[in-house]
């Protein structure tokens, strides 16, 4: 088999057990020890194939992330960097996701699951910063934070 076979073979086995981006599928197959070319080809490939989109995989990721309560706004932003995810379509689809998500009815069902009996003024401030720091990772700005836990009576 040739390189330009292993090359593609690899791919296709990267891809069966996760979807990737064109720019993770690129750095991994480089990482393999296969030539910019091989690379190159490989890829081409897969998106004349349909195997590759990352259009879709970024919509995806964004869906799952939300509806999953893990990550909006800046934190869905850094996820989909990480996956290498070109920058442009990063951000149309973040905007999408903020069009179509309420970031205030998420921060109240994640508080209802994770934190149901959390009282703010009976909290210590251990307690407290906890909270808030789970809730800032996960991307919500520290004033929707204190303006849900002001909603829940807490301050």
């Amino acid at each position: 088999m040739d390189q330009a076979a292993r090359a593609f073979n690899s791919a296709l086995n990267m891809l069966a057990r996760r979807s990737r981006s064109v720019g993770e599928l690129r750095q991994k197959l480089a990482d393999k020890g296969f030539s910019r070319e091989e690379v190159t080809a490989t890829i081409d490939r897969l998106l004349a194939l349909g195997f590759l989109d990352d259009g879709r995989l970024a919509g995806q990721l964004a869906e799952s992330l939300m509806r999953n309560r893990r990550m909006v706004g800046g934190r869905l932003r850094l996820e989909l960097k990480k996956r290498r995810i070109p920058d442009p379509l990063i951000e149309a689809v973040c905007e999408q996701a903020a069009a179509e998500c309420d970031r205030l009815s998420l921060l109240r069902e994640i508080m209802a699951s994770r934190y149901p009996d959390f009282d703010f003024n009976a909290a210590t401030d251990r307690e407290k910063r906890r909270v808030v720091g789970f809730l800032q990772r996960r991307g919500f700005h520290l004033s929707e934070i204190l303006d849900n836990l002001r909603q829940r009576d807490c301050l």
